[in-house]
This record gives C-alpha cells, structure tokens and sequence, in this order.
C-alpha cells in the first residue's frame, strides 16, 4: 500500500481488464500497540506509509 509504483500497475490492470473503474475502497490499515515514547522511526514511517500514503496513492492512481 506504500508503494505508489505498485498500486498504478494494479490500477492500470484493471482499466486494460475492465476498460474502467467506477469505485474504489481504500481499505488497509496497520496499528500498533508500541506506546508512542517507546516507537522507533521506521515504525512510525511504516505506519503513516500504509495508512496515509497509501491512501492518497490509491485515490491518486484511480483518478488517473
């Protein structure tokens, strides 16, 4: 989901499959139950990359 590579040849599959797309549900998410003093930055980029980034790259690519 943090890949916005990834996701537009998902994304460019579909259009060549189905000839468009007409929703899409960005639905992925990871949590962790590290207290926020105790995480470590690559978890925290972990984080914010699938659950935000993934997001505006999913709706980035479906717009295309």
């Amino acid at each position: 989901m943090s890949n916005s590579e990834e996701i537009d040849t998902v994304t460019k599959q579909v259009f060549e499959e189905f000839g468009r797309l007409d929703v899409v549900v960005v639905n992925a998410g990871v949590y962790t139950d590290t207290p926020a003093l105790e995480m470590k930055p690559e978890e925290a980029q972990y984080i914010n990359g699938v659950n935000h980034l993934g997001a505006l790259y999913t709706a980035q690519s479906a717009a295309m």
